[in-house]
């Protein structure tokens, strides 16, 4: 594995962190203290975490900040989160009727879905969004 790619991986993984963070903040908003339903409160904390990601990554991890046609890579990019949104999704449903995530490990489904989307967003942003 070349330098590049380790430090590309590394920094999707801190991006990825970050994302992860918006992501639960979001959802105890509004699964806890605005009392949302859990899968309610799953969506609407997604899109933000997701719109983080997509501008620390362009800007930072595959540098394509300024590139031309950027409609053209949101749009790539919107494609590829949309499976990932819907890989985090299963896991996260599958967790959680599994009876994951009970009492103080309800972070528990939010990261095992987050886990799984992660490597499939990365092969698809190396792949087919952040491409020169």
């Amino acid at each position: 594995m070349s330098e590049g790619l380790r430090q590309q991986m590394l920094g999707f993984v801190i991006v990825g962190g970050i994302g992860f963070l918006t992501d639960a903040a979001l959802f105890l908003l509004f699964s806890k203290w605005l009392a949302m339903p859990v899968m309610l409160s799953r969506a609407l904390a997604f899109v933000p975490a997701t719109i983080v990601t997509w501008r620390l990554n362009r800007s930072f991890v595959f540098r394509t900040k300024g590139t031309p046609r950027g409609h053209h890579e949101y749009a790539r990019h919107l494609a590829v989160q949309a499976i990932g949104i819907s890989l985090n999704f299963a896991v996260f449903y599958v967790a959680v009727k599994l009876g994951l995530g009970r009492g103080s490990a309800q972070l528990v489904p939010l990261a095992l879905g987050s886990g799984v989307a992660m490597v499939f967003n990365f092969i698809g942003a190396k792949r087919m969004v952040f491409v020169r």
